[in-house]
């Protein structure tokens, strides 16, 4: 239609869809021999082909590094199941994935995350939301973060004190919308889950588990804490916890926040090296299009909240 000029412009956003999706059970257990759950979904309009290999560290070894998959329907799901052996230990460099190839240029990959990390001693540090004075063995490898979508485009620091828990994220990709911080969920938090007993079994909560969240302020230049209440391990839900220390700070497109946990906080906590801590964390990130999350080790779609027991493990080191 034309009346002799332009009369109106629409713009259309069109989102498309990966035509692979792979998802990846974190490994839970002690090291030692386990099996793991790939599950690999055809989102395109043509049945598809292809080879699922593991890659996994020198240390580490696959009853079958290559595995085929054939006749892969569109919409379907198929779940693999993988033999593997892994230990605590792996060099700098190196990483453990799955990685499905339908040739043509599709492809997916996604961590194999294992449930335990060497969190390092704190030296120095200043809460002040920048992050030069972190070392770099205090970063969770990119390579061990999951994310419910896409890469996990986000950098996660912790450490212990003999005065707590120190972490830090840098999130690149965040809306900073206003959001009420005690409705944690709605918006930028990070959900740090802590059993100070390390204590694996099947449990509800008990004394020595807790449900910190850390929200950022980033107009107040500080960070908003809480512990949830999920059972018998604090009297009600704490809201703004005094006593915390921390630093949110605006970047361009998203966030830096910065904090510390003391040791007071967190029930039945002895700190000290050659010790260790259960732990999960859980970053929520309200991203442009939607919200996703990036965690370690578990994510909270298989309800690891309400799961102590399975929670990762941390070795207090020097």
């Amino acid at each position: 239609m034309s009346e002799g000029g332009r009369v109106k412009e629409m713009t259309l956003r069109v989102l498309v869809q990966p035509a692979l999706a792979i998802e990846v059970a974190p490994l839970e257990g002690k090291p030692g021999p386990v099996t793991v759950a790939v599950k690999i979904g055809n989102r395109s309009a043509r049945p598809l082909d292809g080879v699922l290999r593991l890659r996994v560290p020198a240390s580490w070894k696959a009853d079958a590094p290559e595995t085929k998959v054939t006749g892969l329907k569109p919409g379907e799901v198929r779940e693999v199941r993988c033999g593997l052996r892994w230990t605590a230990d792996w060099k700098p460099g190196e990483s453990a994935a799955a990685e499905f190839d339908a040739g043509g240029g599709l492809s997916v990959a996604q961590p194999i995350i294992p449930n335990c990390f060497r969190l390092c001693r704190a030296k120095d540090l200043t809460i002040d939301g920048r992050l030069d004075d972190w070392p770099a063995r205090a970063r969770m490898p990119a390579w061990m973060l999951g994310s419910t979508h896409g890469r996990p485009d986000a950098k996660v620091y912790l450490a212990w004190a003999p005065e707590g828990i120190y972490g830090a994220v840098e999130v690149p990709g965040a809306v900073l919308d206003k959001t009420d911080p005690r409705s944690f969920w709605s918006g930028n938090c990070l959900e740090i889950f802590i059993d100070s007993r390390n204590e694996k079994r099947r449990r509800a909560y008990g004394p020595g588990d807790h449900q910190f969240w850390f929200v950022p302020l980033v107009e107040e230049k500080r960070v908003y804490a809480g512990q949830w209440k999920q059972g018998s391990e604090i009297p009600e839900t704490r809201y703004d916890i005094p006593g915390i220390r921390g630093a949110a700070i605006a970047t361009p497109g998203g966030y830096v926040m910065e904090f510390l946990l003391p040791a007071a906080e967190i029930q039945k906590f002895k700190p000290a090296a050659g010790g260790a801590i259960g732990l999960n964390l859980n970053l929520t990130i309200k991203g442009r299009q939607f919200p996703h999350e990036v965690y370690w080790p578990a994510p909270k779609s298989l309800n690891i909240q309400v799961r102590p027991g399975d929670w990762g493990s941390m070795d207090l080191v020097e």
